[in-house]
Parts: structure tokens; sequence; C-alpha cells
């Protein structure tokens, strides 16, 4: 296209300009370096870059100038000269030639559009205004603030409230606001329909318009008015540069400026291009503050940093500083700690704020949505309809409406006022209720809306959005979210070269807001809400229909072509993960390809589902390709299995599972975990299937490699509110006694009745106990009944069906092996002990007078005379010799009890193994319960028993620092007159008097007897104890010198030092010295495999505090590792980030998972070796990859066990 004459000079004169404009940036910012201004050096470094864009503009101007001037006037003008009136050579104060004159520098008065966009304005984000951004950008930063939300979601009139904010904020004289309305229209006039002038030209003067309306708003005379007055043509001569020049001195009368911009994606390219120019211009001045809102145009990805004290403050890093000088590590401080005067440790070092853009999504929250809806209500609906009377009668309704609205909008205002608008249209109060069920028709016109933007884009651009829609809103509807790789990649199997250089910025772009792109673990690529997903699924067949899209046929062809690749290198795990994270798609395929065939119609789709079951059998390359798909970023890598009728049974392809069955062997068992096909029917809760295979002697009693038989897998998947119990009934129809009863291996020993009361899953636990084949008296590794189990969960109801059937006590009477406890002595330990059974009780027939009875009743004290009545021993004693009383006297909350086993003729004053009464109990109990005490007192408990030691109650309660009111209670006079020992009590000095302990015994305890450091205190703590107790690590360090101490010993809850280090720190970072001291210490033994009361290890207890570093250290010294899959991973990641070959070794023997892929789809043996990890470590990992990859085949399957107990 050849370029006319008048156009290559004005395309000349802008680029010009544009180069003057960074020049004159450039000096402004050296000048103010000069001036040592804050954050200019920053700026000034960054103003170069600009320069690239001029170029890029040249040819764009050209087209756009040129159509510019066929509808403008004459070529040769190019300013614009309008005579003006003076009078006396001064404007009329407030009169109209300003006006005129403001109106002749820009025909926009946006201020007009701010005040109809906040007419009958209800605010709805005032979040916004109370954040911390908002803020430290009112402030004045070096960074802009970026306001993104989704289309139509009220942007404009937000961009309006912050104006008003602002100036309601202001103070006068001091602070000027521009707001640009880029993509609104003024009177028939936008930015770019400015006759002459330009688009970039049409924004520049609006700003300037605006900063002289600020000044003459504040009685502030305008030097611009009063040159142009005074001058000699009277005219409004102003070219570009001196635009600039007025804006830049209308600024500088100003302590702050804020320039609001909303739409500028609105505008094409090469326009936005020149006005970031512009804008970044203006950003050089230390008093500008820039706003951006728009439609997300990029991907936002959350900074992944913590603040340096996240100890002590919330760790945010929303806004933080970063220390530019820190070499030994990256050292961040959030807004909140660096505004309490933190920094770094190095004096000279400085922080800066390293960002140029602070983000904020515009969402609105419920309660504010909830006030939206109630302001509609209140306006449109209830004081000027009929609808609005007969609602005032039904505050259910209304009530259901707000909520229901605010829940379906989700935080999408557009969302919550289409169904507003549509409530209003109906005026009908079922319709009020039935809109709430589906997308109201308001809504779909608003998506309609949408897509016709979409199609109306160029072919190509079309053509790809649409596609991208389509896989997007099926694969969000039948299996998950896609990532943008993932997406990538199926678009280019679809259209090829079309979908070759797509970028996130693109597809937001083509796609005009329908879909989003989230930064979690990955880019998952959604529809911007819920029901858009619906509306793309259920109203877009037609527009679709070009694309053609087959989910299930287009995951096939995607496998198939990948197929070879895999059975080059399915024994080289590296090489094999490598080709699958080349192609994203295909790892989704392989896990997803059933779930999008379970619902597909499709024939061709049908039939490549038969040739891919036939190929996968006999391709261990397809086998491991799958294995390593489905262990990508699944902490619990749970897949299929070796076997086609594993898949069919994952995915729930009946018709193909049927079709498979009549030739394969329902009970063959999985290369790698051992499991049946029946195991995984029943792990994805596919009931019909599981049906089939029961149906065909699917053997009930099998073992996978965890120890897991069927209904194992039920009783763990099971969820309450789901609480369909039809795949556990059908397993018990098929069951044999042996397998109903098998125990656990890999789980201490547990049945299917033992976990599901450990899991407290109550509702199966009433089934399965009360099976005419289940065998009640089973225990566990540790000992422990049913009724343990049932009793230390205070399951009632269970306790109470158990002991009806327990005939002769002799459940009642079993004692577990933890502390050789009876279930009634663990019901008796538990708090609130059957509180939850009292409240469902509330709930049921008050006229009944059985139940009203049972729930007025203390559940205990009938169970206890239940016990009673089945000849329990209630003078059992544990291994510290306490029997039931003790156990009462412990517990606060137990009058009642107290006074029932009294009733029963117990010695009030029986002693335990170290002389202790139940007053002794009740008078150093954690709880400090003074009417225990007072209770047993009344009920004749002897107040001057003394214990091995010689001490009463009153005696041990003041050393133990019991309350007043304790204390008080038990001051008769022969317990008061007790003598002070003549040896001073070293337990006592570590807890209560640590200074003068060290004071004593600082050089070691060498000299004392034996008999002084074998002391304990009334609670069973050793001296180790108490330093634990005492968080004294110097006082721990003494004692681990002294070879008499009993580092096995443990307290009355069957601890150990270590064992009470360990919980205790789960809520006490303070102990982690001293468990470093243990953990350090490689010359005593710990016990680091014994097990508290509770039957918890070391390495469980340690794991549940999310320590890992001391997870790690107390894995190195255990001989055993029984963790579950999850806790294995989280260990060998933190093993292999330390380099500790012990550990590794110990998971990988234990069955630690080695192929969950994380850190960029790393295997963990790939992370070892780019983290330096030393080569055995490595070599470990990578050995155990090929094993498993090596028994890829399917296994034969085994012989048949009914007992459940065999395994291969």
């Amino acid at each position: 296209m050849a370029r006319t004459p008048d156009v290559v000079p004005e395309v000349q004169q802008s680029s010009n300009r544009l180069r003057s404009l960074v020049a004159f940036s450039l000096a402004k910012a050296r000048e103010e370096t000069k001036k040592k201004t804050k954050n200019t050096e920053t700026r000034a470094a960054q103003l170069p870059k600009l320069l690239k864009i001029v170029d890029l503009l040249k040819k764009n101007q050209v087209h756009e100038r040129a159509a510019e001037l066929a509808s403008s006037r004459k070529p040769q003008q190019r300013t614009l000269c309008q005579p003006i009136q003076k009078a006396d050579g001064r404007f009329k104060k407030n009169g109209g030639d300003e006006k005129a004159f403001l109106q002749k520098l820009s025909p926009l008065d946006f201020r007009a559009v701010q005040e109809r966009k906040l007419d009958n304005y209800c605010e709805v984000r005032s979040w916004f205004f109370e954040s911390p951004q908002y803020a430290q950008w009112s402030k004045g930063k070096a960074w802009h603030l970026s306001c993104y939300g989704e289309p139509r979601c009220g942007k404009t009139t937000f961009a309006a409230a912050v104006a008003r904010d602002i100036r309601s904020r202001a103070n006068a004289g001091k602070t000027a606001v521009a707001v640009l309305f880029l993509a609104e229209e003024d009177r028939g006039r936008s930015v770019t329909t400015v006759p002459r002038i330009g688009t970039v030209q049409a924004v520049l003067r609006t700003i300037l318009r605006q900063l002289i309306e600020d000044e003459l708003d504040q009685g502030i005379p305008s030097a611009l008015l009063q040159d142009l007055a005074s001058s000699q043509t009277h005219t409004v001569d102003i070219t570009p540069e001196r635009v600039n020049d007025y804006t830049l001195a209308e600024v500088a009368k100003f302590d702050a400026v804020f320039v609001l911009i909303d739409g500028l994606d609105s505008l094409d390219q090469v326009t936005q291009a020149a006005l970031r120019v512009e804008f970044a211009r203006l950003n050089t001045l230390t008093h500008v503050r820039l706003m951006f809102i728009q439609a997300p145009d990029e991907v936002r990805r959350p900074p992944g940093i913590r603040c340096n004290r996240y100890q002590e403050c919330d760790g945010s890093v929303v806004l933080y500083w970063h220390c530019k000088y820190c070499s030994d590590g990256d050292f961040h401080l959030c807004q909140a700690c660096y505004d309490g005067g933190h920094r770094c440790s190095v004096e000279s070092h400085v922080l800066e704020e390293p960002y140029h853009a602070v983000e904020v999504e515009l969402r609105t929250p419920p309660h504010e949505l909830v006030n939206y809806i109630q302001q509609r209500l209140d306006a449109d609906i209830m004081s000027s309809s009929d609808l609005g009377r007969r609602l005032s009668d039904a505050q259910d309704v209304v009530r259901n409406v707000k909520n229901t609205v605010a829940a379906k909008a989700a935080g999408i205002f557009v969302l919550a006022k289409l169904y507003m608008d549509y409530l209003w249209e109906k005026q009908s109060l079922n319709e009020t209720l039935d809109v709430l069920d589906g997308l109201p028709q308001y809504q779909t016109d608003y998506f309609n809306s949408l897509m016709d933007e979409v199609e109306e884009q160029t072919d190509d651009d079309r053509r790809l959005a649409l596609a991208a829609m389509a896989v997007v809103s099926t694969s969000c509807w039948e299996a998950r979210p896609l990532s943008f790789e993932e997406l990538a990649d199926a678009l280019h199997d679809m259209l090829g070269d079309l979908a070759e250089d797509l970028t996130e910025h693109k597809l937001l772009q083509i796609a005009k807001g329908i879909l989003t792109i989230e930064a979690r673990v990955d880019t998952q690529v959604k529809p911007f809400h819920m029901d858009v997903s619906t509306y793309l699924v259920e109203e877009c067949e037609e527009r679709f229909a070009d694309v053609g899209l087959d989910m299930a046929q287009l995951c096939f062809d995607s496998i198939t072509a990948a197929k070879e690749s895999f059975e080059d290198v399915y024994g080289q795990p590296w090489a094999l993960l490598e080709q699958l994270n080349s192609k994203p798609f295909v790892r989704y395929a392989l896990q997803f390809w059933g779930q999008h065939l379970s619902v597909s119609d499709s024939l061709e789709a049908r039939e490549s589902a038969r040739q891919f079951l036939a190929d996968y059998e006999e391709s261990p390359g397809l086998q491991a390709a799958t294995f390593l798909a489905f262990a990508h970023n699944d902490p619990w890598h749970r897949w299929p299995g070796s076997h086609k009728l594993h898949l069919c049974a994952w995915c729930g392809l009946e018709d193909l599972f049927a079709e498979e069955r009549l030739t394969a062997d329902v009970n063959a068992t999985d290369a790698i975990t051992e499991r049946t096909a029946l195991h995984v029917a029943v792990m994805r809760g596919q009931s019909a299937i599981v049906t089939d295979l029961l149906a065909a002697n699917a053997d009930t009693g099998r073992l996978s490699k965890q120890g897991r038989t069927p209904l194992w897998e039920a009783v763990e998947d099971y969820e309450a509110e789901n609480g369909d119990l039809s795949i556990v009934n059908a397993i018990l129809e098929h069951i044999t006694p042996q397998a109903l009863n098998a125990a656990n291996p890999c789980s201490k020993g547990e049945t299917v009745l033992l976990l599901a009361l450990r899991l407290q899953k109550t509702e199966i636990a009433e089934v399965l106990s009360q099976h005419p084949d289940i065998d009640l008296s089973v225990q566990d590794g540790h000992g422990r009944t049913a009724l343990h189990f049932a009793a230390q969960n205070g399951n009632a109801i269970i306790v109470q069906r158990i002991i009806e059937r327990d005939e002769g006590g002799s459940l009642l009477n079993r004692c577990d092996l933890l502390g050789h406890r009876t279930p009634l002595m663990l019901m008796l330990e538990r708090e609130y002990w059957g509180g939850e059974q009292d409240d469902e009780d509330d709930d049921d027939d008050d006229d009944d007078d059985e139940n009203t009875a049972t729930t007025t009743e203390d559940p205990r004290i009938m169970l206890l005379r239940l016990a009673t009545q089945k000849a329990a021993d209630v003078g059992v004693v544990d291994d510290s010799g306490r029997n039931l009383l003790h156990y009462a006297a412990w517990a606060a909350d137990r009058l009642p009890v107290l006074r029932h086993l009294l009733s029963i003729k117990m010695n009030i004053d029986a002693k335990d193994k170290r002389g202790m009464t139940p007053l002794h109990y009740a008078a150093v109990s954690p709880e400090g319960d003074a009417s225990v005490v007072e209770t047993l007192l009344e009920l004749g408990a002897d107040v001057t028993a003394t214990d091995a030691q010689g001490r009463t109650a009153h005696r041990i309660a003041v050393l133990r620092g019991a309350s007043k009111d304790i204390i008080s209670a038990l001051e008769t006079g022969s317990a008061a007159s007790d003598a002070e020992p003549k040896d001073s009590l070293l337990w006592a000095q570590i807890l209560f008097k640590a200074e003068d302990f060290l004071q004593a015994y600082g050089d070691g305890m060498a000299g004392l007897p034996d008999s002084m450091m074998s002391q304990t205190d009334p609670l069973g703590f050793t001296l180790l104890h108490c330093a634990v107790e005492a968080r004294n690590t110097q006082i721990a360090q003494l004692l681990l010198n002294d070879s008499r101490v009993d580092l096995k010993a443990t307290n009355l809850h069957g601890q150990t030092a270590l064992l009470m280090a360990l919980t205790d720190s789960l809520g006490d970072e303070k102990l982690l010295p001293i468990l470093h001291l243990f953990l350090e210490n490689n010359t005593h033994d710990f016990g680091f495999d014994r097990v508290d009361y509770l039957a918890q290890t070391a390495l469980e207890i340690a794991l549940s505090g999310w320590h890992n570093d001391i997870a790690i250290g107390v894995l190195q010294h255990c001989e055993t590792v029984s963790l579950d899959q999850r806790q294995m991973r989280t260990l060998l990641m933190r093993a292999i980030e330390v380099d500790s070959e012990v550990a590794v070794r110990k998971l990988v023997e234990a069955g630690a998972d080695v192929f969950i892929c994380r850190r960029g789809d790393k295997l963990p043996s790939q992370v070892a070796e780019e983290e330096g990890a030393g080569a055995r470590v490595v070599e470990l990992l990578r050995d155990e990859e090929c094993r498993a990859l090596r028994t890829m085949r399917p296994v034969e399957a085994p012989s048949r066990v009914d007992s459940g107990l065999a395994m291969d």
C-alpha cells in the first residue's frame, strides 16, 4: 500500500514525538537522580526499553493516521487554533469562557461519566478500600496498581468509585484525580472518535483537562488559562509537545496526582503501546500514582515466597520487601514487618520492593453481594411490586434468595445483577424459587453476547477460540481443568499449525474473557464462572459444531501417536518421563480417556477403546506411561493397574468390562499394587461393576500389597455425607468369616471393624458389629479389641451393643498391651465421652420415655451398670496399679461416675504402685477440679494417706502448684502439718527453680545418690520428663550426660521423655532444641520404636506436627518404618533435600513410592541429582524406579484364598 505524502511526514512527526518523550523522561530521571529522589534510578533504567516500542509503531500509525485524516479536515491543519475571548487579559472566574476552553481542549467530560456510573451505586468491594494494597499505593510507590476482573463485572463503575474515594480523602489544593474511561462514550464521543487529534492526544488532553478542573474546583487560579488569555493571538494553539509541557506543569502543582485508567485493553494494540509509553513517562514522577483497571490479560502467579519472620507474623507476601545484597539466600519481609521497623540483619543492606506492579482481583465477597441483593430487593421489588408485598410475609424465602444468589454468583457481581434483573422481570414467587436452580434468560443472553464477540474475530482466531472453549468446557465438565500446556498440546493435535504459537496472553485475548487461567501448582484453564461452564456445555452445541470435538477420540488419537515412543524407553524412567512431559495432553489422556468415553456415544471412540485395551495388556510401554501419568502431582499416586479389567473398573465402563470379563481372570492382580479388579472398582465407587465381580466369584479376601482387602478399601473410602452403604453391604453378602476378620499386617494388625472405629465411621461400625460372622474378640497388634476402640472414641452405641453381646464379661476384662488397660479405663479417660450421642438423641422424639431416660443419664454410668451386670471386674488395675477410681478422679467432670463406683463398694483409698490414692490424683489432675477433691473428701477419702515417698495429697498439690481451691480443700489439721523433706526434690527444682538447680549441679550430677536420680513427680515424670516440661535444654543436656537416667522410663500416659517432647512440640516450638539434642545423641537408646498409650510411634507423632526435619532425625534412628504412602513421600523428598542416605534407604525398603512427580515434573531421583545429593542416594532411587517398571506386565492370578490372610 502506497503512503500518501501527507501521511508520511505525520507518521515521522509522531515517531519523533515519541522519541522526544522518551528523551525528556530520561532527562527528567537523571535530574531526579541527582536530587537522590527515591526509586528514580530504577525507573530510569526501565525507560530505554520504551524506545523499542517506537519502531514497532511506525507501520501501524500510517494506517491509523490515514484513516483519521480521511474523515477530518484538510491535511495542512495540524493544530487546534480557535479564537478565545478575554476580559481585561483575564478569563471570567467560573465563567463560560473557561468551560469553552476546556471543551476545546478535550471534548470528553469524564467527570460526567463518573457521576452517571455512580448513580444508585451500591458498594460491593469495600474490602478493596481497606486493603493494604490500596493503602500503600495511595501513599505513593514506585509500582502501579493493576486491578482486573471478569467481563462486565463492574470494573468501570469500580474506577468511578475509586476516584470518588480518593477525592473524599484528599486534602484541598494538594491532590488531583484524573480518571480515564477509555471504553466509554461521553455524549456519543469516545477517545477513539475525537476528530483531528487522534486517540493518544485525546487521552493526554483529557488528563490535562481534569487537572485544570481540579485546580479550578479548589479555587486555585490556572496559570495555563491566564497565559493563554494574555497571549497576543488570543487562540488555543496547543501542539503535542506543549500538551506535555502543560501537563507536567500542572502535575507539579499538586502533592499527589492519581491517574485511573479504565479499559486500556479495549483499544487496539498499537494505541495501547503508545499510551503505555505516555503513562510510563508520567510514572517517573514520584508523586504520580497510576492504577489500571481491565480484564485479565495474563496469568497471575503468586510470588511463592514467605516473610523471613513468618513464625512471628502471618507470613503474607502480597506486599513485601527484598534485600538487594543478601547472597546467602533470599531475605524477604512482609509489609507489616517492614512497617514494624524490622530490617535485614546487616545494617548496610538496603531493602526494596522488587516488583513494578501489584495486582488485585476484583471479586465480590459473599456478604457484600448479599448487601447488594438486599438493596435491590428493597429498592426494586419489596417496596414497589405485588411480588414484594408477598415476599414481605415470607422472610424465609427472602433469606433463601439472598444466600442462594450470592452463592451461585461466586464472587462475580455481574451474575448477581443478572439474577436480580430476572427476578424483577418475572415478578413471580414460584419463578423466584425456580430461577435459582437454572440459568436465567438474562444470564444466557449475557453469555451469548460474549460468544458473539468471539465469533466476530478473524476466521483463524474464531476457530482457535471456539476449539479452546470446547476442549476446556468438556474437560472441566467430565474430568478436571486442563493446564495451559495440556490445552495448547491438545489444540495442536486438533488444529495443527493454527495453534502452533498459542500463548497464554493470546488465549485470554481471543477468548474475550470467557476463559481464565488460574496459577496454582499448574496453570489451570477454566471458564470464568461455573455457570459459564454449564452454558458452554448445554447451550453452545451449534457454535461448536465446526470444531467437531470428540474428546474421547482425541485422547485415543494422541495416545496412539505417542505409543511407539513409549515402547522404546519403557524401562528407562527418566526418558519415559521426558516423553510424557513433551506431550502434556497425552499425560492427561492416559488418565482421563475413560471418563470421557463413559459419557460419549461415539462408535468410533468405542472401537478405539477396544483397540487400546487390547494393546494395553501386551504393551509394557503403555502400562509404564500410564503409571507415570497417574504420578503427576498426585500425593496418593493411585492408578488403575496393569490389567485391562482394572482399567474398565477404574473408569466405570460397564459394557466394555462385561466384554472383557468373559475372557479375563477376575482375580488377576496388578504387578505393582497387587490389587484385583474388585479392589479397583471398590476404590472408585463403581457399584455396578462390584456387583458383577461378586457374581463372578471375585475373591473378597485377597490382600493388596498394603494389606488391604476390598472391604477395607470400602470402609476407608466411605463418606458419611453420602451415606451410601451399598458397596459395603454387597461385599458383606459374599465375604467369608476369615476375610471379614482378617488383620492388616501393614496397619498394626487392624481388622475392618477396628479401622471403622478408629476412623469414627459409626454407620459402617454399626453394620459390621452386628454382622453374624464378626469376631469381636479379635485384637490388633497392641492387644486392643473393638470394645477398646469404641470406648476410647466415645461411641456409646457401639460400646453398648458389644457389651450386650459379651457373655461372661471376657471382652470387658480384656487388657491391652499399651498399659494393661481395660475398655472401661479408656472410657473414663476420654474427655467429653459420649457427648455427641447425647446431642443426636436430643433431636429424637421427646415423647419416647425410654429415649429420654437414656439421654438424661450419664452414658458412662449406664454402661458401667451394664458392665457390672455382665460380670465385669471393676477392680482390675493397669501397669501403674491404677483402678477405675484413679481414672475417674484424674479427669474432671466425673462426679456422677465417682459416686457410682463408690456405690458398688470400691475402695476409696486404693493405692497404685507409687502409693497414690484417688485423692492424690485429684489433687494433681491437669484439669484442676476442686469439686472432685471435695466430693472424695465428702465420701470419706483419707486426707492423711501418704504415697510411697511419704507425701499426702495436700503436700503434692503444693509441690505441683495446684489451684488455691484445691489446696484449701485439702488443708486439714493433720494434712497441713506435713514436714518438709530433708532432701530437696530435684523434680520440683527443675520445674519451678531451674536457676537454683543449675547453680547446684551445673558442673555435673555424679555426686548425687541413685535414689535421687530415680525420683518421679506425682504425674510419673522422671527428671528428664521434667526438663522437657520446663523447656530447659541445659538441664536436659546435664541429665543426658548421666548414665543413670532411664531414657525409656514412661509417665502416666506411656510416654518416654522423647515421646513427650515430640507430642508437646506440636504446639510449642520451644521444644525443638531439646528434640535436636535427643536426635543428635547417637550414644543413647531412647526407644525410638516404642509407642505411647495411643499406639503412636515417635515417627508418627513427628509427622503429625509437620516438623519434617525432626521426622527425618527420628527416622534415622528407627528400626522399622510403618507409614502410609503420603507420609513416606513427604519424608522422601525431605530426606533427598538433606541428603540422608539412611533415611532414603529405609523409606525405599518400606515401600515408599519413588515415582511421585513434583518440582516441574521431575522424579525424586532427578531432584536428588539436581540438588547435589550423594551418588548413593541417586543410585538407590534409580534402582527402585527401574525395578518397579520392570514388573509392568500383569502377574498371574494366585489360587483363591478365602481366609484373606495369604499373600504372594
